[in-house]
């Protein structure tokens, strides 16, 4: 019986039929005519899968973030930066200063080409870094959590400890952890005298100027950042309140370094009106 199944088998289902060789989930009883329909395969472009990683979460690549961003990582952007070590999740394109385009407890930072989401921390907000490997890193009037690596000195007083050139400053960047510092080579703005291609600029925060990557904003374009403009603009506010533009640096106590028609604008002052800073910015007169 076994080989009268077979026989029938093998002529109700011919090896010219291609649907049934190239399909063997098709099923043809015994004495049905031969299926000569071909089979049609209908493929779809299905979405790229995403992950759940919020941001902040370790990765590998985009498809593990909620995101669909991975930075710091091997083969993504920003490979290398310490501060987002053992990948970093984000989304790309919020708006600046804000948590709009982000996730409950992310706020936008400038991310080079554009906005990156990072997870917020503050102990009084009862925020705090999901990572061990994670500190808490001062963004303002919060901080954002980044990778431990980040840090590179302990700050004691302006000089520091830990940093490997003599000379350089070690600035605070830890917002809950005051000692937590990076170090930053110290300049004159006036000067400009900062290498590999480097602006100086005074950090209002800071009190201090120290050499960072240079900003794109040219004297008398708009800023909101006091490294935005170019190497030896100073990011300063207008008399009407209206927004800050980028302005040749001065001493404010003697108006050097401004023309005819300008005069020396403290960059901010102390409640009292007076300058917390010897540095001005040129405004018209």
């Amino acid at each position: 019986m076994r080989f009268l199944l077979a026989g029938l088998w093998l002529v109700g289902c011919s090896a010219s039929d291609p649907a049934i060789m190239m399909d063997p989930s098709v099923r043809v009883d015994a004495g049905s005519p031969p299926v000569d329909a071909p089979v049609v395969v209908v493929v779809t472009d299905a979405p790229p899968p995403v992950g759940t990683g919020t941001a902040g979460a370790a990765c590998t690549q985009g498809s593990d973030c909620a995101g669909g961003t991975c930075l710091g990582a091997a083969g993504q952007p920003h490979e290398g930066n310490v501060r987002f070590a053992g990948g970093y999740c984000t989304t790309l394109g919020c708006r600046l200063d804000s948590q709009e385009g982000c996730g409950a407890d992310e706020w936008c930072i400038d991310g080079g080409d554009t906005g990156i989401c990072v997870a917020m921390c503050a102990k009084s907000e009862g925020l705090s870094c999901a990572r061990e490997d994670h500190v808490c890193l001062g963004l303002g009037s919060f901080g954002g959590c980044f990778s431990r690596e980040a840090v590179e000195c302990t700050v004691v007083d302006k000089e520091g400890t830990g940093c490997p050139t003599p000379g350089d400053l070690c600035i605070k960047i830890g917002f809950d952890d005051f000692s937590l510092g990076r170090c930053e080579t110290g300049c004159d703005p006036m000067a400009g005298n900062c290498s590999d291609g480097r602006g100086c600029y005074l950090i209002v925060a800071y009190n201090l100027p120290f050499c960072s990557p240079q900003g794109k904003a040219k004297l008398g374009e708009p800023c909101e950042c006091d490294k935005c403009c170019e190497n030896s603009l100073a990011c300063t506010v207008n008399d009407d309140l209206s927004g800050r533009t980028c302005r040749n640096y001065c001493i404010f106590a003697t108006g050097e370094g401004c023309g005819p028609g300008e005069r020396c604008k403290a960059l901010k002052k102390t409640p009292d009106g007076d300058p917390i800073s010897i540095y001005g910015g040129c405004v018209p007169d």
